[in-house]
This record gives structure tokens, sequence and C-alpha cells, in this order.
């Protein structure tokens, strides 16, 4: 027999009875966060998609561990600001203060994502 077909082991109808009920403005809430945090997901991840290339090729470029003379050169170098230039044009502060005013309209008492 499982647990849940055990009547010994269900919780008691004084139990149940007693719970804590969701209200229709509770309902809304949760249908309101929900809702933000389908649209925060997918914000999350267009920023990602915009800057993953870019970080990519700074990482790229930009992991010398040993003093070389080809880390600086200009190929390198050129890449490296290109990608930050890159970075600069799409605003990635104000895609994050975007995304934390989101949470903060959704989610109250949230104190938001910590400053770059």
């Amino acid at each position: 027999m499982l647990p849940a077909d055990d009547p010994a082991a269900s919780v008691s109808t004084y139990e149940q009875e007693n719970t804590c009920k969701l209200n229709e403005e509770d309902k809304e809430r949760l249908k309101s966060f929900f809702s933000t945090a389908k649209t925060y997901r997918s914000s999350l991840y267009s920023i990602y998609s915009k800057y993953a290339s870019s970080y990519n090729t700074i990482a790229t470029y930009g992991s010398c561990g040993d003093y070389n003379i080809s880390c600086f050169s200009q190929g390198p170098s050129g890449e490296r600001s290109k990608a930050l230039a890159a970075l600069e044009k799409l605003k990635l502060k104000e895609e994050y203060s975007k995304l934390s005013k989101m949470l903060k309209n959704a989610v109250p008492g949230y104190k938001g994502i910590p400053k770059l």
C-alpha cells in the first residue's frame, strides 16, 4: 500500500478544513508573479544571447596567463576593443536595471540587483 492510500497516514479532515487557502487577491498576485517570472526569464536569456559573443571574444583574446607579445598585438587588442565597444553600445547596465524594476514590481520587499 502506498503512503497516500493509507488513511492513517493522510491528513485529518480537521487539518484539511483549517489550512490556509488562497483568496482571489492572492491568486491574482501569483498569476502576476508567474507572468513576470516568464518575462524575466526570457529577458534574461535575451540579454545573455546579446552579450555572450562579446564576452567570449574578450575571454578568448584576453586570457593570457603569461606575458606574451602576441596577446597585445593589433589583432587581439583590436578584437577586445571591438567587443568592449559592442558591450557599451548594447547598454548592459540599463538592461539589468529594467530587470531589477521588473522584480521590484512583482515581488514586494525585493531590494534589487546589486550595482555593477
